[in-house]
């Protein structure tokens, strides 16, 4: 529904295969107010896993092929390597703490999921010690013009 991918099918047409369909709630209301979740592809699956929803999967996302899903796919290549049965925590720790690389843009240089956490942590207590929380809550413009300097600063950062 949102638009970001190609092949756009019409509302009454996608009726036919849905019972429900959502445009205005975001993803995690629908979540937590379904008792399971179908994907084929979408980080949905994932988020529906940690809130403790069933998942069934008609593709190949990172989290199927676990054990953890209901997966409707098969012979798939990635299904093919997940030979081995993982629960949700190994899940999570291979997802966001063991397998991506995360970028200190202050040391630049890669570093792990809890350095980071930890410079936010920091970042946050300093900002609340100063009263600064107030201003990062304030409006759409601002925090567009703050992700283009982000974004700026990203870019030039090694010229």
């Amino acid at each position: 529904m949102s638009g970001n991918r190609a092949g756009r099918v019409a509302l009454t047409a996608a009726m036919q295969w849905a019972d429900q369909i959502e445009s205005k709630l975001s993803v995690v209301s629908c979540i937590e107010a379904c008792d399971e979740l179908h994907t084929m592809t979408s980080l949905s699956g994932f988020d529906a896993l940690l809130r403790g929803k069933r998942v069934v999967t008609y593709g190949q996302p990172f989290y199927a092929g676990w054990g953890l899903t209901a997966d409707r796919m098969s012979g798939g290549a990635a299904f093919e390597r997940r030979t081995r049965r993982l629960s949700l925590d190994e899940l999570v720790a291979g997802a966001l703490l063991r397998y991506p690389l995360y970028w200190d843009w202050e040391l630049k240089g890669y570093t792990t999921c809890e350095a980071v956490l930890r410079r936010i942590v920091e970042q946050r207590d300093e900002l609340e010690r100063r009263g600064g929380l107030e201003k990062l809550r304030a409006g759409y413009l601002r925090r567009q013009c703050r992700k283009a300097r982000i974004l700026a600063r990203a870019l030039f950062a090694g010229t």
